[in-house]
């Protein structure tokens, strides 16, 4: 690697680093971010699914398009009874489960101004009953 290669990189570390990421933390060239993760080469749900599908319709004796429709259709069925446990698994599988956001500490104000009046209260320019303790 060149100098001027070198110092582009040294140059881009020290730019992280000043964003807040220790040097510990940067990834390194190379490595994996996760190596206890997914195993290299291991399919993922979607592709799993489809195996399913395609050796489900070569049991059956139909085609894939025909296999794939039994199964929306039996999903279908089974929804309109109100088990839509087929649909939900499949769907957080495949597009991730929804986050929930629930506020429980603020009643839905901004934490900001809450934060910047307990200051004021705990500081006595506000006493906790609402007077001025100046």
């Amino acid at each position: 690697m060149s100098n001027e290669v070198n110092d582009s990189v040294s140059t881009e570390k020290e730019e992280k680093r000043k964003r807040g990421a220790p040097a510990e933390f940067l990834f390194k060239k190379g490595e994996s971010g996760n190596p206890a993760g997914r195993e290299k080469g291991s399919l993922g749900f979607v592709t799993l699914f489809r195996k399913a599908i395609k050796k489900l319709a070569e049991t059956d004796g139909v085609d894939v398009d025909s296999a794939e429709v039994d199964i929306v259709l039996k999903g279908l069925e089974r929804a309109k009874g109100g088990d839509f446990k087929f649909w939900e698994s499949l769907f957080n599988r495949v597009y991730g489960k929804a986050q929930s956001k629930v506020d429980i500490t603020s009643g839905g104000d901004r934490l900001d101004s809450l934060l910047k009046d307990i200051a004021k209260r705990d500081s006595g320019i506000v006493k906790g009953d609402g007077s001025s303790g100046l």
